[in-house]
């Protein structure tokens, strides 16, 4: 960790000071200057940026974990938060491997901000070392999704989990997985631990083939086609 802190100085406050006086009605309202005093030290969201030092420091992390559950859900901070935290954690894309998971994918989605950011990074992150894991209770939430062809397609790997609820139209129509896959899915046995692994790359060639992985290594070995 870099122990010099990143010195702020509380520049939103700094800053709402060299602003000039709003100089029509509408400003005086909602211009800039009232609209950033809520960001400001004394403000309702002063807490999140306007502070003496950014004391956040991944770059010499392996591993780190980010938990979203106190601003996902808050409308007002969700964009800036998640901008701010993508921001830092896209300039460690710089030749290092970079393994981002987000579980609750599809509560991430609902933030323009990070929806544009899993958009490109679908996408591109492969050619920079990167790789992005993304998880969610239920493909419902995704498929109803406007970036949900791009989830569905650059996602090469995909891990199922048993569901005896499951629904057709969202695991064969909406994530566009065979028949067979979602038939697996949903006479699986929750308590077996047993998982669908689906590989786009493998699964054209060999569309009967669903590897089912557990924790033992005897059912590994049994499931492993002999050469």
């Amino acid at each position: 960790m870099n122990d010099e802190p990143q010195y702020r100085v509380y520049g939103i406050t700094r800053m709402l000071e060299n602003l000039p006086e709003p100089a029509t009605k509408e400003a005086q309202e909602n211009g800039l200057s009232i609209r950033l005093s809520q960001w400001a030290q004394g403000g309702e969201f002063g807490w999140v940026f306007d502070n003496e030092s950014d004391t956040f420091d991944i770059s010499n992390c392996d591993n780190f974990g980010i938990d979203g559950t106190e601003f996902l859900d808050d409308a007002s901070v969700c964009a800036p938060i998640s901008f701010y935290l993508l921001y830092r954690i896209t300039s460690l894309l710089d030749g290092r491997r970079l393994v981002i998971f987000m579980d609750e994918f599809w509560k991430w989605l609902r933030d323009p901000v990070f929806k544009d950011f899993a958009y490109n990074k679908l996408k591109t992150i492969r050619k920079l070392n990167g790789m992005l894991v993304v998880g969610t209770q239920s493909p419902a939430e995704i498929i109803k999704d406007d970036i949900a062809p791009a989830v569905i397609e650059q996602c090469g790997t995909q891990i199922l989990a048993a569901n005896p609820n499951a629904d057709r139209a969202h695991y064969v129509d909406g994530m566009k997985f065979e028949p067979e896959v979602f038939d697996v899915v949903k006479g699986l046995d929750p308590q077996a631990r047993q998982y669908v692994v689906v590989k786009i790359s493998s699964s054209a060639a060999i569309p009967n083939v669903l590897p089912l992985v557990s924790r033992s290594t005897c059912r590994v070995s049994a499931d492993t086609p002999k050469s």
